[in-house]
Parts: C-alpha cells; structure tokens; sequence
C-alpha cells in the first residue's frame, strides 16, 4: 500500500507489466523485509515482552533455537544483505522496465524505484527518534496499547 502512495506522490505508476514481473516483486518485497526487520530488530524487547510472536528475531530464535543476541545477529545480517542487494534488484527492475518503456515513463519509474527504496532505508531511522511508534511502545504497559493507537482510532476527538 506504502509503494502505491508512493506512486501517487511522485505522480508516475509502474505499469502492470512490470509491477508483476518476477524482478519488480522481488525488489519490493526486499524494501519491505528491510523495512519490516528493521522494525523487528529495534522492536524485539517490546515484543517480547508482550508475547508477541510476528517478529523475526523472535521467530529465529524459536526455529533455529538460538539465543536471543545471536537471533538479533542473525536478522541483522540478513538485513545488511538485503541493503547489499538493492542495486542489484534496482537495475533488474529497470532492465524489465527497458524492454516495454521508454522516455519519460522509463524516468518516472525509476523516480517511483529510487522513492521505494528512499522511504525503506529511511523508515528505520525514523523509528529511532525519541516520539517514534516504537519509543511509544516501549512506553506502554506490557498488554496495553501504546498512546499513539487512541489517535489513530480517533478517541476523545470531536467529530
């Protein structure tokens, strides 16, 4: 949904053509498990803490029976991967995208990937700031919603 505002913003759509090709799928599926490690690894203590089980450290540890460090150690590593790969992915996206486009249609899917790829690796350093989601999380009582959920459901609000 993230890449379709994306979409939106930088007013050029991917083709369907080249939004499901094989390479297209892969490269946002990359920017997502980034994004959504990234989350995991900065939020594992929260989640643990609440028995939440969707967390990827989490899931390592219990699968692969490591301790919680080297479970951290291991995402992580799988992260750093994925940044490794998104060059790669980029230009295997654009090679598609080069055989059904051109001109400034071929410009403004490459403005949508570099877009993709900006809003994944800058979602972790917003999840650092001191009034992030995460920092609220941590906040919370273990089983309690974090006070950012009353905003976003519009409790106590006029309407």
């Amino acid at each position: 949904m993230v890449f379709d505002i994306i979409e939106a913003c930088e007013e050029s759509e991917i083709p369907e053509s080249i939004r499901s090709s094989a390479a297209c799928r892969r490269y946002a599926d990359d920017l997502n498990d980034f994004t959504t490690w990234s989350n995991d690894v900065l939020g594992v203590q929260h989640d643990a803490a609440n028995t939440d089980p969707n967390n990827y450290v989490l899931v390592r540890e219990h699968a692969d029976g490591l301790e919680r460090e080297a479970a951290i150690a291991a995402v992580i590593s799988d992260i750093v991967w994925l940044a490794e790969q998104m060059p790669l992915r980029r230009a295997e996206v654009k090679a598609v995208a080069s055989m059904h486009c051109s001109g400034p249609e071929l410009e403004g899917i490459e403005r949508v990937l570099d877009a993709w790829r900006a809003f994944a690796l800058n979602v972790p350093l917003h999840y650092l700031r001191a009034d992030s989601r995460l920092a609220q999380m941590d906040g919370a009582a273990p089983g309690r919603p974090a006070g950012f959920i009353s905003d976003l459901l519009g409790v106590g609000r006029p309407c």
